[in-house]
C-alpha cells in the first residue's frame, strides 16, 4: 500500500516517511513500466537508484537533410517498428511423495519502439542517405520492439506454465469432501456461510496436511465487527495516500448485503482533516480503511480475501489488500510489507502483488522472473477478468517463500532472501489491512475525470495457520 506520511497504528508507531518516499517512487515507476511494457522489478529498482532500465524515447517521424558539402549529404531520421512474439516456457515441481510434474505454457505479446539513425551519402544523394538512415533506424527500432515483446511473452508463458504445474501437483495430492463444507488442495473455496470456521471449508497444504482456520469474517451482519476490525483513520494514525482523509463513518465504512464496503467519496463541503500528530489539512474527499492491529496478527499461513474493486477505467483510484508487521521496530528500516493485491484504476485489467523488502543481491530475469525463483518481488502481468466482480486474492506465506494466487492461478512465488538473512523480515507477526484510496503518481486522482463515489467490497477475509 502506497502512502506518504508518518503513521502510528493505534499507539504502535509506524514510520512511513522513508517508506512513503520510496513507495511513491515505486508507484510512479511501476505504473510507468506497465504503460511501456517494461519489467516491473527493474522499474522499481530504477526508482530507488539501482539497476536502472532506460525506456526508449518516442519521437515523431522526421527527416532532416543537411549538405555536408557540394558532393555529400547527411540525413538524420527516425523510424518506428512493432514486433509480435510467441514463445513458450517450462516449469517443474515435486510433490510431497517425490513425484515430479512438469508443464509448459505459451505467451504472445506485441511491442513497439522508435529509434533514430544518421547516414551520409556521396554525390549529394539525399534520397540514398535518407533511405540508409531509415533502414538503420527501422532495424534498431525492431530490435528494441522484439526484445520488449519477447520479455513480455516469456513472462506470460512462464506464469502459465507455473500455474499448470501447480495444478498438476494439486491433482496428484487429490481432494476429499467434508460434511457441511468443501475441501480444496491449495486452492480457493466459497462454500459455507458461518464465521470463525473459514466458510466451513477444509484447505490442504502442499504436503497434504490440513490448514487450521485462524481468522474468519464473512461480513454477514449489519455493522463492522470491532472484535476483529478497527477503522483506520487519519486522525488516529496519520495514515493517508492521496488527498483523502480516512474517517470512521457509515459513508466510508459499512457492512451490508454480506459485504464490507470501503468507499472514497467527495464531500458536499470541504473538511479539515487532522493528520495525526503532525498537522491539519483541508480536503474535499474522505475514504475508508480497516485493519486487524490489536485483534489478529500471525506469522506464516494462508490469507484469503475475496473482493471486488471499483469499475473505473481511468486513473485516480487505488484499492489495496495488504499486510504490515505488528511491530515495525523489530527490523527497523528493513521491515517488510506484503501487498497481496493492489488495483490501479489506470490499468483496470489486472491486479498487482508486491513484496516490499531489501533483497540480498539483485532482482533479475524477464519481468522479475529468474531461474531460481529468488527475490521475485512482483508480477504486473496477472490479469483479472472484470475487477468489478468478486475474485479470490490469496497469499501463502512460509518461512522460505511467499506465493500469491488470484482465483487459484499462481501469479508469483518468491523464495525471498533479504539483506537480513534467514526468513527476515517475514519472520514476525503481520496484521491485515484493507484500503480504498485515491491514487498518486501516474495514477493520480483527477477530480475532473476520476469517478466518485468508488467502493471496494469485501465478501470475506479468511486466514489459516
Amino acid at each position: 500500500m502506497l502512502h506518504t506520511s508518518r503513521t502510528a497504528f493505534h499507539g504502535t508507531t509506524r514510520t512511513t516517511t522513508r517508506r512513503g518516499t520510496r513507495r511513491a517512487l515505486v508507484a510512479t515507476a511501476t505504473l510507468a513500466a506497465i504503460s511501456l511494457g517494461l519489467p516491473l522489478a527493474g522499474a522499481a529498482n530504477a526508482a530507488t537508484g539501482s539497476h536502472a532500465h532506460h525506456a526508449p524515447r518516442h519521437h515523431k517521424k522526421i527527416a532532416r537533410a543537411t549538405r555536408a558539402s557540394s558532393t555529400t549529404a547527411t540525413v538524420t531520421t527516425s523510424a518506428s517498428a512493432s514486433a509480435t512474439v510467441s514463445t513458450h516456457a517450462n516449469a517443474t515441481g515435486t510433490n510431497a511423495a517425490g513425484t515430479k510434474v512438469s508443464a509448459s505454457g505459451t505467451g504472445k505479446a506485441t511491442a513497439s519502439a522508435t529509434a533514430s539513425a544518421t547516414a551520409t551519402a556521396a554525390g549529394a544523394n539525399v534520397l540514398l542517405a535518407q533511405a540508409s538512415a531509415r533502414t538503420q533506424a527501422y532495424a534498431a527500432a525492431y530490435a528494441k520492439a522484439y526484445t520488449q515483446a519477447y520479455s513480455q511473452a516469456y513472462g506470460r508463458a512462464y506464469a502459465a506454465a507455473l500455474s499448470a504445474a501447480t495444478t498438476n501437483l494439486q491433482a496428484l495430492l487429490g481432494s476429499s469432501s467434508s460434511t457441511g463444507g468443501s475441501t480444496t488442495s491449495g486452492g480457493n473455496t466459497t462454500s459455507g456461510t458461518n464465521d470463525d470456521d473459514c466458510g466451513g471449508s477444509t484447505v490442504l497444504k502442499s504436503d497434504g496436511t490440513t490448514w487450521t482456520c485462524s481468522f474468519d469474517d464473512e461480513f454477514n451482519g449489519t455493522s463492522l465487527d470491532t472484535t476483529k476490525w478497527t477503522p483506520l483513520t487519519t486522525a488516529a494514525s496519520g495514515f493517508r495516500n492521496g488527498p483523502e482523509c480516512y474517517v470512521d463513518s457509515p459513508d466510508t465504512i459499512n457492512v451490508s448485503g454480506g459485504s464490507l464496503n470501503l468507499t472514497a467519496r467527495q464531500l458536499a463541503t470541504p473538511m479539515t482533516c487532522n493528520d495525526g500528530a503532525h498537522s491539519t489539512f483541508t480536503t474535499d474527499y474522505e475514504s475508508g480503511s480497516v485493519d486487524t492491529l490489536g485483534t489478529f496478527s500471525q506469522t506464516y499461513g494462508r490469507f484469503d480475501v475475496r473482493a471486488k474493486f471499483p469499475a473505473a477505467t481511468v486513473k485516480g483510484l487505488q484499492s489495496s489488500l495488504w499486510m504490515w508487521p505488528t511491530n515495525e521496530a523489530t527490523h527497523g528500516t528493513s521491515s517488510g510489507e506484503i501487498d497481496i493485491a493492489e488495483e490501479y484504476s489506470q490499468y483496470p485489467d489486472r491486479a498487482i502483488p508486491y513484496l516490499h523488502y531489501i533483497p540480498a543481491g539483485t532482482i533479475t530475469g524477464a519481468l522479475g522472473y529468474n531461474k531460481s525463483g529468488t527475490n521475485v518481488v512482483t508480477n504486473n502481468y496477472c490479469t483479472v477478468n472484470n475487477v468489478n466482480a468478486f475474485h479470490d486474492y490469496v497469499a501463502t506465506w512460509t518461512p522460505t517463500y511467499i506465493q500469491i494466487q488470484f482465483d487459484g492461478q499462481t501469479c508469483m512465488t518468491d523464495y525471498y532472501q533479504s539483506n537480513l538473512g534467514g526468513s527476515a523480515p517475514f519472520d514476525v507477526p503481520f496484521f491485515m489491512v484493507l484500503t480504498q484510496a485515491l491514487g498518486i503518481g501516474t495514477n493520480a486522482f483527477d477530480p475532473a475525470t476520476t469517478p466518485l463515489p468508488a467502493t471496494t467490497s469485501i465478501d470475506y477475509v479468511r486466514a489459516w495457520k
